[in-house]
């Protein structure tokens, strides 16, 4: 008398709005192109490294700091903050 189970789970996927995206997914807001000429910052490694060693890879801040896609989004992250922070005028509280 051997014992089986079989655990089968499903899963559909949402936006926080509640909105399936399943086996559709998701358009980004903004696009980005990759400039060319741009090092992949995943396999960057650190300027000076002995070629006859190992390479030193960069620490995740570092590569980060290097990512063209991680930047992109914290400048529109910061320029979101910015709008939504600065004073609303007499007209705009009309509209």
């Amino acid at each position: 008398d051997k014992k089986r189970a079989l655990k089968l789970t499903t899963a559909k996927y949402y936006t926080p709005s509640g909105r399936s995206i399943h086996d559709v997914g998701i358009s980004p807001d903004l696009l980005l192109d990759h400039p060319p000429g741009l090092a992949d910052a995943s396999t960057a490694t650190q300027a000076g490294a002995d070629e006859e060693k190992a390479p030193i890879p960069l620490t995740l801040t570092e590569r980060l700091a290097k990512d063209f896609q991680v930047q992109r989004a914290l400048e529109e992250l910061r320029t979101l903050v910015r709008t939504a922070a600065r004073p609303v005028t007499p007209e705009e509280s009309i509209q």
